[in-house]
């Protein structure tokens, strides 16, 4: 009976030998357990043609499927593409039991479902010495045994900006799974998971995941299906020296742990030393704290364990890269204020919406808006993600106009600034309007309470020198200051009432 299906084949292609296809036009093929069909050129499966393999066809040329996904039934048998560039095309996508790519480059130009054959699930796929080029297309295994890929030399080609070019391993039980990625210079590299806990009621999880290669500034930014708007550090500073060239973006059902691989090609600039992994957070806009447990393996490896799923029912994603431990993506501080309460005190109160090895805040008030001193200290959460809210109470604040600016200092002794805040303590004792500011020249200080108190006014310019130091006479309702031949620029007028000083900054303009 072998022989009978081998003949039968043979004269099939025979007869379309000068085309180098064979066309299956609404045929039932039966292939038993050690028939093997080999085609020196393409297989074009046309509607309503299906293939009971449990033996192996073994082609040359470019396979196209236009008879259904099922075109294979559930038969467990083994297409091997033995060609040197070849394609999977056609109109429905093909559920391959065992597909091996022995050597060249295979490119998808639909998805493709793989080890999907009989129960229980034992095929996949093997790269051998190919590179499947996913081409914008997923690649699903649907074997979830860590052995669902295989390869020896050969490489998935992920490597599109847009992150159309994915793996989807499903049904992933616990066990190290690696899925051997490279670029089109041939750099390999490897993302290994293993799923830790899985989906509640069954006995696995899924994962799906996309890669690219970024140019040493970290461009193009991913902008599908997440949108990165910057690889900025602490400060705000450009921080792509310390980061690789790559981003992941990962989805997956259940508790894992990642291993993250890189090509020492795409080392930051400034080395790969304790390199962590970060994940992008969209409704902040800024990268989250690396998790708590991360080490190197090797120096090119990042290992991020018990990544953990909002909803183990739900695909959940994120985008992905490695940052040096010592120059981490961003702590994120949402704001910074401070009021005055109660006519008693000055309460400053801030957010963040993660902190990456942030030792402590130190609360800073100034007269003038340039000299500060240190009004108070209130511990920081080290790495945590997540909003997080602060508040700290000067007792002692000054009287009049001050400002307020957070020092945020990390373990290792660096130091971000927040924004400066101003606070008006006695309002309700002594208030002033000052016009017009900016001026040309001269300068009034309209007193509406307190006029009384009035005892000086001083100018200072932005180094702290006093410029001019006048006693007002007259009417103390309305001061009268003469700006004329000074230089232009920005000074602080101070005004003195009573025991309280009173700091404004104008600008003298021509």
């Amino acid at each position: 009976m072998k022989k009978l299906f081998v003949i039968i084949f043979l004269l099939e292609l025979q007869h379309d030998c000068h085309a180098q296809l064979l066309t299956n036009n609404n045929v039932q093929y039966i292939f038993t357990s050690g028939v093997q069909l080999t085609v020196k050129g393409d297989i074009q499966n046309n509607a309503g043609t299906t293939m009971d393999n449990f033996g192996i066809i073994d082609l040359d040329g470019n396979w196209t499927n236009n008879s259904g996904t099922s075109i294979f039934g559930t038969s467990g048998g083994t297409v091997i593409m033995n060609g040197v560039n070849q394609n999977i095309g056609g109109s429905d996508v093909t559920m391959f039991n065992n597909l091996d790519l022995v050597t060249g480059s295979k490119t998808l130009f639909i998805d493709a479902i793989i080890g999907a054959g009989s129960f229980p699930l034992t095929g996949g796929l093997h790269c051998n010495d190919a590179v499947l080029d996913l081409n914008s297309h997923t690649a699903l295994i649907y074997n979830g045994d860590p052995a669902g890929i295989t390869t020896t030399t050969g490489f998935i080609l992920s490597e599109d900006i847009d992150n159309s070019s994915r793996v989807w391993w499903v049904g992933a039980a616990p066990g190290i799974h690696t899925i051997p990625f490279g670029t089109g210079s041939g750099d390999v590299f490897t993302f290994s998971f293993n799923i830790t806990t899985p989906v509640p009621g069954t006995t696995s999880g899924s994962l799906r995941i996309s890669t690219y290669k970024t140019l040493p500034d970290n461009t193009p930014y991913p902008t599908t299906p997440v949108l990165v708007t910057n690889i900025f550090n602490a400060v705000g500073a450009d921080n792509s020296a310390n980061v690789v060239d790559r981003f992941w973006h990962i989805e997956k059902m259940g508790t894992a742990d990642y291993w993250f691989n890189y090509p020492v090609t795409e080392n930051a600039a400034n080395g790969n030393s304790n390199m962590r992994a970060q994940e992008w957070n969209p409704s902040m806009s800024i990268w989250s704290a690396p998790l708590s447990g991360q080490t190197n393996p090797n120096a090119q490896t990042v290992y991020a364990p018990n990544i953990t799923t909002p909803n183990p029912f739900v695909m959940n994603g994120g985008t992905w890269t490695l940052a040096q431990e010592s120059n981490l993506l961003p702590v994120a501080l949402l704001f910074f204020d401070a009021k005055e309460k109660d006519g008693r005190h000055v309460l400053c109160s801030w957010s963040t919406a993660s902190e990456i090895n942030n030792d402590y805040f130190i609360i800073t008030k100034s007269r003038d808006g340039i000299h500060f001193d240190d009004a108070g200290m209130v511990d920081g959460a080290g790495n945590y993600t997540g909003t997080l809210n602060y508040s700290f109470a000067d007792e002692s604040p000054y009287h009049g106009i001050s400002y307020y600016r957070l020092r945020q200092v990390d373990f290792d002794g660096t130091i971000a600034f927040s924004q400066i805040v101003s606070v008006n303590f006695d309002e309700d004792h002594f208030s002033y309007t000052i016009f017009p500011n900016p001026t040309t020249g001269n300068l009034f200080i309209g007193i509406d309470k307190g006029f009384e108190s009035i005892t000086g006014v001083t100018i200072r310019d932005v180094a702290g020198k006093i410029i001019l130091n006048e006693i007002p006479s007259g009417s103390k309702e309305l001061i009268k200051i003469n700006l004329e031949g000074m230089a232009t620029g920005f000074y602080f007028i101070e005004m003195k009432a009573g025991e309280y000083l009173f700091t404004e900054k104008i600008q003298l303009t021509k």
